[in-house]
């Protein structure tokens, strides 16, 4: 089954029941994440979504709005000890805003 799990949905801050931009499709145990505002993890627990499920996270542009979340995320995803594959694209200019993560 297809699972489409809206986990925010913008704002110019995170607010205690409203997270930033971000989305996931879950489908056969994996999961792709679909922008990361802040406010991405607490609202994956909320929703039951499991972030190490996730196997991309794609990007749609890079304001802050869409992306601020990533860096506290992949932080959490490593100190619990996740060595798994997990892909982030985007369009141009990944490069330049990825390299400070």
């Amino acid at each position: 089954m297809l699972t489409v799990t809206l986990l925010g949905c913008g704002g110019t801050q995170p607010l205690p029941h409203r997270a930033l931009s971000a989305l996931t499709v879950s489908v056969g145990g994996a999961a792709v994440l679909l922008d990361c505002g802040e406010g991405t993890q607490t609202a994956l627990r909320r929703w039951g979504v499991s972030a190490y499920r996730l196997t991309h996270i794609l990007l749609t542009h890079y304001h802050g709005d869409h992306i601020l979340g990533l860096p506290g995320l992949l932080q959490t995803l490593s100190s619990l000890g996740r060595t798994g594959p997990l892909t982030i694209t985007g369009p141009a200019g990944l490069d330049a805003v990825a390299a400070p993560i």
